[in-house]
């Protein structure tokens, strides 16, 4: 019996497909439903909850970030699972506004329903590849006991938050157990995914801010909406003209393989994470002062 294909590599350099943005917009989504969480739950423990939550929707956007440097998004084998994980995406965002009251248990299904997709889809597109199968064998590990510890976090209500802290370092920690020399990597594309989702979470950090006014009116809204605006230029100006031109000609100067792959690992998948959170919480704080522009501090 002759093997199935695997599915269609990039066989050149070429820009973020438009299916891949349509993808990242259900990433807007998530981002302000975590908002949301962390509104209505403005404490420390409210704000743990939505940065672990943010971190776990981060990593499985990262995970198919990764798997679009490999494969062709525009074949047809591949755009119908990008879809469902679209599906997926979407439902766990849904789910985050109440995740740790009452929908926790739709977070995680869909939650897995992504991880495991994106796990067999780099592992059908590596079948050829020996290292990248060996990668995609570690990434299944730690997709399977991250899983398990998410949903030990819902049985063990009162210790939810611990357990999916742990779920989601896990998750961070398998390209670091399990290496990054098996890897493909596409350099231009990869940077260019990374720097268009920063776009997307300056944009939502504007709607959040702009949707906070309810008496746009008055000055002292206008000036929040104004300096709101002001802050997402300046981290636009900082990142777009210094940090993501630098990173980009590191990255694409490095040695294929394991040094390019483990300099994308760390200056994308990890570092890019704090930056997205630090939006988050940015419009977080804006969005909560543009509705008490008139109050006291607490």
């Amino acid at each position: 019996m002759s093997r199935s294909p695997a599915l269609p590599h990039r066989t050149e350099q070429k820009g973020v497909s438009t299916l891949e943005l349509f993808f990242d917009l259900v990433f807007v989504l998530a981002i302000a439903q975590v908002t949301l969480l962390m509104s209505h739950h403005p404490t420390w423990e409210g704000l743990a909850q939505g940065v672990v939550v943010l971190g776990l929707l981060w990593w499985g956007w990262v995970g198919y970030s990764w798997l679009t440097s490999v494969v062709n998004p525009e074949h047809l084998s591949v755009r119908l699972p990008l879809f469902g994980a679209m599906s997926g995406f979407a439902v766990a965002a849904m789910a985050v506004p109440t995740a740790f009251e009452k929908t926790g248990v739709v977070f995680v299904c869909a939650y897995a329903l992504v991880s495991f997709g994106q796990v067999a889809l780099m592992y059908v597109a590596g079948r050829d590849h020996a290292p990248m199968r060996r990668s995609t064998g570690g990434l299944a590990v730690g997709a399977a006991l991250s899983t398990t510890l998410l949903a030990l976090g819902l049985v063990l209500g009162d210790r939810q938050l611990e357990f999916w802290l742990a779920g989601l370092l896990l998750y961070v920690a398998v390209p670091l157990i399990f290496g990054s020399e098996g890897w493909l990597l596409t350099p231009t594309h990869f940077t260019e995914r990374h720097s268009l989702i920063v776009i997307v979470a300056l944009g939502e950090s504007i709607i959040a801010v702009g949707a906070g006014a309810t008496h746009p009116e008055r000055l002292g809204e206008i000036t929040v909406v104004f300096a709101g605006t002001l802050i997402a230029f300046c981290l636009w100006w900082v990142y777009f003209d210094v940090l993501s031109i630098v990173a980009e000609h590191r990255l694409e100067a490095a040695e294929p393989g394991r040094v390019q792959n483990e300099l994308a690992r760390d200056a994308y998948s990890y570092l890019h994470f704090p930056m997205i959170a630090g939006i988050v919480l940015g419009a977080l704080g804006l969005k909560k002062a543009i509705a008490h522009v008139d109050q006291p501090l607490e």
